[in-house]
């Protein structure tokens, strides 16, 4: 997060958004990396609202581009932990189970991602 200047790597990550999205479209998964990007500063302002939204339209184009990916079950983690820190249980539930769903696929069950995860379920 260049060293604690979330402001200015904020304003640097929505210029690089706007560049993007005009060069390669809405639906480059360059996109959805830098949403993914902006919800991590998000978070560390307690943005969670912002950081949520950020993630949601970063997984409508990565459902898109790369269905059941590992990016895909990454960025259904990342919901799922700040659902869960927001209170609304049930819906973070349902994301960690997609991401549980998409890593057995991926690894298998017996995996330590796939442990972690079942953890976080409990």
């Amino acid at each position: 997060l260049m060293h604690g200047h979330h402001k200015r790597a904020m304003k640097l990550l929505k210029e690089s958004l706007q560049t993007r999205r005009e060069i390669l479209g809405c639906f480059h998964l360059d996109i959805a990396t830098t949403l993914f990007d902006m919800s991590f500063i998000h978070e560390s302002r307690n943005h969670v609202v912002k950081a949520l939204k950020c993630l949601e339209e970063a997984l409508k184009i990565q459902n898109q581009r790369i269905p059941d990916s590992e990016k895909v079950a990454l960025t259904r983690e990342k919901i799922g932990s700040l659902l869960q820190v927001s209170g609304k249980l049930k819906k973070a539930k349902m994301s960690f189970d997609e991401a549980l769903r998409i890593r057995c696929l991926i690894r298998g069950k017996d995996r330590e991602t796939v442990a972690v995860l079942k953890t976080r379920l409990t």
